[in-house]
C-alpha cells in the first residue's frame, strides 16, 4: 500500500503454427486428421493488452485479447474471439483485508464455435504476508448473453503460500 500512483501498460503478440495432428492446434479447435503429414496448415495469432492502475489501496486493471485462426481448418471449427476484462479493488486502511470485483467478456467472432460469455463477481482477500501469503475468496456468477441468460455460480476458496 502506498500514496504513490503506480501505472502499468503491457501488449503482446503471439503466433502459434504447427500441423493440424499437433497438439496445439488440437487445443484451438483443429478436426481430427487421420494423415499424420507434418505440414503448417495452422496458424493462430493472438494479442493482448493490460493497464494496470495503483493508489492509495485502490487498484484497476483491465485486459483485452483477440484471437484469429487460420490454416487449412480454419474454416471449419476456428476459435476465434475477442475477450475484455476489468478488475478493481480496495485495500482497507491499516488492515489485511481486499475488497474487489471483477467483470469479463468473451465473444466469438466470425464462423466461430466459440461461445459468448459473461462472467461478474466479487471477493475478499486476506493478505497474511503481503502476497507471500493470502487467502482468497470470491463469487462469480457466469451467463450466455441473451434472452435465456442461462447461467451458473462458482464459488471458490483459494489459500496462496510462496516461498
Amino acid at each position: 500500500r502506498t500514496d504513490a500512483a503506480r501505472l502499468s501498460i503491457g501488449a503482446a503478440y503471439a503466433l502459434v503454427q504447427g500441423d493440424a495432428v499437433s497438439p496445439q492446434a488440437e487445443a484451438f479447435g483443429a478436426p481430427t486428421i487421420a494423415a499424420q503429414v507434418p505440414l503448417v496448415d495452422f496458424n493462430s495469432h493472438n494479442f493482448t493488452a493490460d493497464a494496470m492502475f495503483k493508489v492509495s489501496g485502490l487498484s484497476a486493471g483491465t485486459a483485452f485479447h483477440v484471437r484469429k485462426v487460420g490454416g487449412s481448418f480454419g474454416s471449419e471449427n476456428p476459435r476465434n474471439g475477442v475477450g475484455w476484462a476489468l478488475q478493481a479493488g480496495y485495500l482497507v486502511p491499516r488492515t489485511i483485508l481486499e475488497i474487489a470485483g471483477a467483470f469479463s467478456m468473451l465473444r466469438g467472432t466470425g464462423d466461430t464455435e466459440l461461445d459468448d460469455k459473461n462472467e461478474a463477481g466479487g471477493g475478499l482477500n486476506l493478505y497474511f504476508a503481503r502476497h507471500l501469503l493470502k487467502l482468497q475468496a470470491d463469487v462469480f456468477h457466469i451467463w450466455v448473453p441473451g434472452p435465456s441468460n442461462e447461467g451458473e455460480d462458482r464459488v471458490r476458496l483459494q489459500l496462496q503460500a510462496s516461498l
